[in-house]
């Protein structure tokens, strides 16, 4: 099965039943938030993601995150290993774990979690809806012990063979 596929499981959400309406962040609350990831707008991109994670944040009171630039190390190099090894996952075939990648690049933090998505023109604020409405990805977003994003967009990088 190929990555878009694993893709496309992993991002589906389930939105039915009795549970709330999913939060819906405004794409024009956080400059960015309707950019569609591409290479040249990576840096907005990944502001545009913290701007919108930290008002669903605000909407609990809990504390904002502040970028750290070991995790944002973390995220960019989980990303070119994922668009390299062509693969779309938490962990890559073999490895390395999160807290490895974590470790590796000095970040020591008590708390941490991992939220990724694979774009398919998606808007910014769309996959932070996506992810509010799916409750694994919403708990990593509100988890109130956090104090840090590490992001990425893997948008432009480019697997050797392509």
């Amino acid at each position: 099965m190929g990555a878009l596929a694993r893709a496309e499981r992993t991002i589906t959400v389930d939105v039915g039943g009795r549970r709330p309406a999913p939060s819906r962040p405004a794409a024009s609350a956080c400059a960015g938030g309707i950019l569609v990831p591409a290479a040249a707008n990576r840096v907005r991109v990944v502001a545009a993601a913290i701007c919108l994670v930290n008002a669903e944040r605000r909407k609990l009171g809990r504390r904002m995150l502040r970028r750290s630039p070991r995790l944002a190390l973390a995220a960019v190099n989980h990303s070119k290993d994922m668009v390299r090894r062509g693969y779309f996952e938490h962990e890559g075939p073999g490895g390395p774990l999160f807290e490895t990648r974590l470790r590796r690049v000095g970040y020591r933090g008590l708390t941490s979690a991992e939220n990724i998505s694979y774009s398919l023109g998606d808007t910014v604020a769309l996959t932070v809806r996506a992810w509010m409405a799916s409750s694994g990805h919403r708990s990593n977003i509100l988890r109130a012990k956090l104090r840090s994003p590490g992001s990425a967009s893997s948008s432009g990088y480019r697997r050797p063979d392509s």
